[in-house]
């Protein structure tokens, strides 16, 4: 007896890849414009303008901002990561943990990445962007889905129902 092969359809393939893409690029862009608004809470902070001195001067203008003013912005887009990775685990058509589980492991490696390559004073914001920001896509994809999950009166703790004749 042979067995059929299942293929899913184009669309919901492209859909997977289109929500993958959302996390990566929400991801991004939501951690730019949070560090830009919190920018704005610290005016003393010259960190968009271009430093005269270009061979030592945009490190030691990055190394200046207090820490408060980095997990200020890092706190921001978690709650950005908790809202995008709803959106995911909404835009799922299959297997909505699966997709949150696997865009939080691509934001987890982009930020592993980037850790290698950021100054040594400033490798804990990286490394706090890589637990943070893919902790908040899990939490928001979990939320989702048990709401999901209740909305259709499906419980993950209830006990099997008792099937005996009587």
């Amino acid at each position: 007896m042979e067995q059929e092969e299942y293929r899913l359809p184009p669309r919901v393939l492209l859909n997977s890849f289109g929500s993958i893409l959302l996390v990566y690029f929400g991801v991004l862009i939501s951690q730019a414009v949070c560090f830009y608004l919190v920018s704005l809470l610290f005016p003393d902070l010259d960190i968009f303008t271009t430093p005269k001195n270009t061979q030592s001067g945009l490190f030691r203008q990055l190394a200046s901002p207090p820490p408060s003013y980095f997990w200020t912005a890092l706190s921001l887009t978690s709650l950005c990561c908790v809202a995008i990775g709803a959106l995911v685990a909404r835009t799922a058509k299959f297997s909505p943990l699966g997709h949150t589980v696997f865009a939080a492991v691509l934001v987890a490696v982009t930020y592993l990445q980037t850790s290698f390559s950021t100054p040594s004073h400033l490798k804990w914001v990286a490394l706090a962007a890589m637990v943070l920001f893919p902790s908040g896509i899990l939490v928001g994809g979990h939320l989702f889905a048990s709401q999901h999950m209740s909305d259709r009166g499906i419980s993950g703790d209830a006990e099997p129902e008792d099937e005996s004749v009587e």
